[in-house]
């Protein structure tokens, strides 16, 4: 018996699977990306309430010879909170085939998402500090009204440049399955419809006892 057209039907069904899980995992990242932003602005907010504060130096970086300062915080806040929110939502929606417990995926999540953090806050320093190549220009960002606000842009770009990286990531490693690409990708159901046809084993005849 030929198994050339369930093998076809396995591959369509493999490829299908995949965008939909990337189409998910988008929508999923779109959610975080708003809870990041939202979260970001309106801690913002609550500390413009005392001038100058969110640009005030928590504590240097001696190694670098820069500063941490309270905007690097409110990001990593906003971070931390869309971080989670998009875990939960990836585990219960998107990748809920992966094989590794909770508990494991989560702290590869969180370590993925933590490394793109760093890098997004050096990109976002540079995007703001006034001698940096790559500063937004205050003439256009004076943070005279909200759309010209140079935090917020700064936290929107550096969240878009970090992101690639980071779902090629979650996806090889934080959600990946025990087995093989295939089998992961397709639900229970569908890989016994697409496993070829094995006839049973014959039972063996009792032997005459003489």
């Amino acid at each position: 018996m030929s198994t050339s057209a369930p093998a076809s039907g396995s591959r369509r069904t493999v490829k299908r699977h995949h965008l939909v899980e990337f189409i998910q995992f988008g929508l999923v990242g779109g959610s975080g990306f708003v809870v990041n932003m939202v979260t970001f602005i309106v801690l913002t907010k609550v500390f413009a309430a005392a001038p100058g504060t969110d640009h005030e130096v928590l504590f240097p970086l001696f190694l670098f010879d820069k500063n941490f300062r309270v905007y690097h915080l409110l990001s990593t806040i906003a971070f931390v909170i869309a971080n989670i929110w998009n875990f939960e939502l990836n585990r219960a929606w998107t990748f809920r085939k992966g094989g590794k417990s909770s508990r494991k995926r989560f702290s590869r999540y969180f370590l993925i998402g933590a490394a793109a953090q760093v890098v997004g806050l050096v990109i976002m320093s540079f995007l703001l500090h006034p001698n940096s190549p790559i500063a937004l220009p205050r003439d256009v960002f004076d943070d005279s009204t909200g759309l010209r606000t140079a935090k917020y842009w700064a936290q929107l770009i550096q969240i878009i440049a970090t992101m690639p990286v980071s779902f090629v990531l979650q996806k090889l490693w934080t959600f990946a399955a025990h087995e093989g690409p295939e089998d992961a990708a397709m639900p229970r159901s569908e890989q016994e419809l697409a496993a070829p046809d094995v006839p049973p084993r014959p039972t063996p005849e009792p032997t005459a006892r003489g």
